[in-house]
């Protein structure tokens, strides 16, 4: 595929894989991340920018393994959001983040899903 062709193509896939990304990412934690964000809640925000920072780290030549590696780093970081919540049991990660707008939960999950898709990143390297 030329480059003049694989440009448009991979940015149009990207950016629905980032879409898919945050409507997934949207419907498996209990508050909504897009609608926080817009209401000025600043720890939504930063779990956002993280998910938004790990879809622009795959990268591959290969449009299919660029999908499926894609979709695979979006099944990570979900899981790997829920597993923050449940190894710590004395803290509400969900509820720091919607209710109290906690920006240290909210960079503490972004920080998550950034070292999360640096390293479903280095795995496709």
């Amino acid at each position: 595929m030329s480059i003049f062709l694989a440009t448009p193509v991979f940015t149009a896939v990207g950016a629905l894989v980032l879409v898919l990304a945050l409507l997934v990412f949207d419907r498996t934690v209990k508050y909504r991340i897009v609608a926080d964000s817009e209401h000025d809640n600043a720890a939504a925000a930063t779990v956002t920018a993280g998910l938004i920072i790990h879809g622009a780290l795959a990268h591959t030549t290969a449009l299919l393994d660029f999908v499926i590696l894609s979709v695979f780093g979006i099944v990570v970081n979900v899981l790997c959001f829920h597993l923050l919540g449940w190894i710590t049991p004395g803290w509400n990660l969900n509820r720091a983040i919607h209710e109290k707008a906690s920006l240290a939960a909210g960079i503490m999950a972004g920080g998550v899903l950034v070292a999360v898709g640096l390293l479903v990143s280095g795995a496709m390297a």
